[in-house]
Formats: C-alpha cells, sequence, structure tokens
C-alpha cells in the first residue's frame, strides 16, 4: 500500500495494489487523520470489476464517490475505476458513534 498526500486539497489518497487486495482498515484511516491534523478527506481507488476491494472500502467505511470510466490501463486492458472516500468529519462521526455503542 502506498500514500499520496496533496497538502494543498488537504486529500490523502491511498494506493492499493490493483492485483491483490490490501485491506484498507479502520487503524489506518484513524492514523492518516491522526498524523496529518489538517487532512480533510482520505481516497481511493479500484478496478469497478473488483468488488472485494470496494468491499474493503465500504466496510471500511468509505463511500463510492464515483466512477472513472477508461481511466486507466490495466494488463494492456483499459478499465473504468471506483473512486471512495471519507471525510473527517464523516470518520470522526462515526468513531465517536462507535465508542458510545
Amino acid at each position: 500500500m502506498s500514500a499520496t498526500r496533496d497538502a494543498v486539497g488537504r486529500t490523502l489518497e491511498l494506493g492499493v495494489d490493483p492485483f491483490t487486495v490490501i485491506g484498507i482498515a479502520p487503524p489506518g484511516l484513524d492514523a492518516a487523520f491522526r498524523t496529518h491534523p489538517d487532512l480533510n478527506k482520505v481516497h481511493a481507488r479500484a478496478n469497478v470489476d473488483n468488488t472485494a476491494s470496494q468491499g474493503v472500502m465500504e466496510k471500511a467505511g468509505m463511500v463510492q464517490e464515483g466512477v472513472l470510466r477508461q481511466n486507466r490501463v490495466e494488463r494492456g486492458e483499459t478499465i473504468d475505476e471506483a473512486w471512495f472516500g471519507v471525510l473527517r468529519g464523516e470518520w470522526t462521526e462515526a468513531r465517536e458513534g462507535a465508542r458510545r455503542g
């Protein structure tokens, strides 16, 4: 997994190996928001056919923001990508709700 930070836009993109499912777990998102106090959003993307990766992102609390058509070439084939994201406010609210039970 890799991370690319955009300090101007206050976002962080998590990169996941496109050929394997590597979890974007809540502890990783917690760490991203704690490490970068000015960070407003964490986002990631997956091949639209990779429902396992999309499920991991949804389970971690990210929401699908859209699909970029023919956005990347993978194994010689042009693919569509589903983009997911979570805003700091959404993340904070979800974590506080989980703590309250």
